[in-house]
């Protein structure tokens, strides 16, 4: 068994990888698409996931409400389907050239999705302003935006978030792992 100085080298380590590889070394407490167009906010928090978004309101805003857990989450939803039916859209209007790889193509598709879907404008609201106005519809002030408290830090709440929803994921990844089954692992966090 692990002392509890490996315990917690490990613990900050690992905070530290997944931080790296998900927002080049730093919390992000706004929403934001990733490169598949999942909405996101933390160190790569999928907003799909319901649990997620339920530890987000929790740890990030003091608040529980399912109800608005479950909405938020329906919309990180759409806006992924909408981002599918966009890359779709592209690829549609835009056949591949003999002459480019199915990555280059592919590649481009997403980031004209990306860009279609965080364009703010008049006629379509940006992914952040969409959870927001669902944020401020259930009678909270501000933005779905991790803030700091008296007491914490937005990058101290995105860690007490990851620590919680980081029990699981691992739990789930070495069941995957011990099983050779390994899937999607952006379904989880």
């Amino acid at each position: 068994m692990p002392t509890n100085s490996a315990q917690t080298l490990y613990e900050n380590q690992r905070y530290e990888l997944i931080k790296q590889l998900e927002e080049g070394g730093h919390e992000n407490p706004e929403v934001y698409l990733d490169g598949a167009g999942i909405p996101t906010m933390g160190v790569g928090f999928n907003l799909q996931v319901l649990k997620n978004v339920i530890e987000i309101l929790s740890n990030g805003f003091g608040i529980s409400d399912r109800k608005l857990a479950e909405d938020l989450q329906a919309e990180a939803l759409v806006i992924k389907s909408e981002y599918d039916a966009a890359i779709h859209a592209y690829k549609v209007a835009n056949p591949k050239p003999s002459t480019m790889t199915d990555t280059e193509w592919s590649r481009r598709a997403a980031t004209s999705a990306l860009a279609s879907l965080n364009a703010s404008n008049s006629n379509h609201m940006s992914p952040q302003e969409r959870l927001d106005a669902i944020f401020q519809a259930a009678g909270n002030t501000g933005q779905f935006i991790i803030q700091p408290s008296a007491t914490e830090t937005a990058a101290q709440k995105i860690r007490n978030i990851f620590d919680v929803l980081i029990e699981d994921y691992e739990i789930t990844l070495s069941n995957r792992i011990g099983a050779s089954t390994l899937v999607n692992d952006r379904e989880i966090i």
